[in-house]
């Protein structure tokens, strides 16, 4: 969340500029992605070997999380799996591997379980779950067992970059979205299916229907979906060459009216007995130290008064021999 907001929202920031600069905040991260989405697309990053996993995450994932791959497919060259056991069609293997911490390496020993069976790997390091991205010592066992395509699993729709985002067909304040005709026409199909939902929803007949005729022009449209098309100012990964000019325009956001809401107008809390009392104390103490500053100025003065009484006497004192 600071992450987000840095550079836009500080601590002395009151509501209408938290409105402003949030539309500023969220146009510039929908900017950003455009940008990463369009250098996906028009930027290929070259193969570093001739594995077929690496050209298939080439061709699916965006640049940045390519790179990432990249880094994993370089680190086989120092692993070499050691097979442990071996049950049924599960293999478990050892793979000793180099961490570095800081400036600091250590060698660490993983663990990985593939089975033969669906090519399913798990290794004890835990990339592939935490950030989605196969870790080298899975692709090193998979290199010793010859796979050399990878299943549905290991490619997150999160990565990819033919994958056309929902929330960028959404009308909003910072895109001025009734201008792109992908959200004019998501938000009129939207409209046709909540209707449709309206009149099929209180019968378990039309629910069935409906569903089995969704599903097949779900299967209808995915066969026969147009190739994705993107421009640096565009929207995600369908907007067109035409669909120019929109994320950079944004709606003038103004300042909330003030009106007094209803009810009983906002006071003070009923305070329980203990936070009279303690407020009571505090207050007590306060004060005590108040006067206890106040004494210590007053002595202080009261010392400084003495010390000029006391030099202005020996100033006369000396005057007086000096002139006898």
């Amino acid at each position: 969340m600071n992450a987000f907001f840095d550079g836009y929202v500080h601590a002395k920031t009151n509501l209408k500029e938290f409105v402003d600069q949030f539309d500023s905040a969220l146009k510039k991260k929908v900017e950003s992605e455009n940008n990463a989405d369009f250098h996906s697309f028009s930027v290929t990053i070259p193969c570093i070997s001739r594995s077929p996993i690496e050209k298939r995450f080439q061709e699916m994932y965006t640049n940045a999380k390519f790179r990432e791959v990249q880094m994993q497919l370089t680190g086989i060259i120092d692993l070499d799996p050691e097979l442990l056991k071996r049950d049924g069609a599960v293999k478990t293997y050892l793979v000793e591997d180099e961490v570095r911490v800081e400036e600091f390496t250590k060698s660490v020993t993983f663990s990985v379980d593939f089975s033969e069976e669906n090519a399913d790997a798990k290794c004890s390091c835990g990339l592939f779950q935490m950030r989605g991205i196969l870790c080298r010592h899975i692709l090193a066992v998979f290199k010793c067992n010859g796979i050399k395509s990878l299943t549905e699993k290991y490619i997150l729709d999160r990565w990819r970059k033919d994958i056309k985002r929902r929330y960028t067909l959404i009308d909003t304040s910072y895109d001025a979205g009734d201008q792109r005709p992908d959200s004019s026409r998501y938000a009129s199909l939207l409209k046709i299916c909540y209707q449709m939902i309206t009149h099929a929803a209180g019968s378990k007949k039309h629910i069935e229907d409906a569903t089995h005729k969704l599903h097949a022009m779900i299967e209808l449209y995915t066969e026969n979906q147009e190739p994705p098309s993107i421009s640096l100012s565009g929207s995600n990964v369908g907007c067109t060459q035409n669909d120019t000019g929109t994320v950079g325009s944004s709606k003038q956001v103004l300042s909330p009216l003030v009106v007094r809401g209803k009810g009983r107008p906002p006071s003070l809390r009923r305070a329980s007995r203990m936070e009279k009392d303690m407020r009571r104390v505090k207050g007590k103490t306060k004060k005590a130290e108040l006067k206890r500053k106040q004494v210590l100025i007053i002595e202080a003065l009261n010392i400084h008064v003495y010390i000029n009484k006391f030099i202005n006497a020996k100033t006369y004192l000396l005057q007086m021999v000096l002139v006898y």
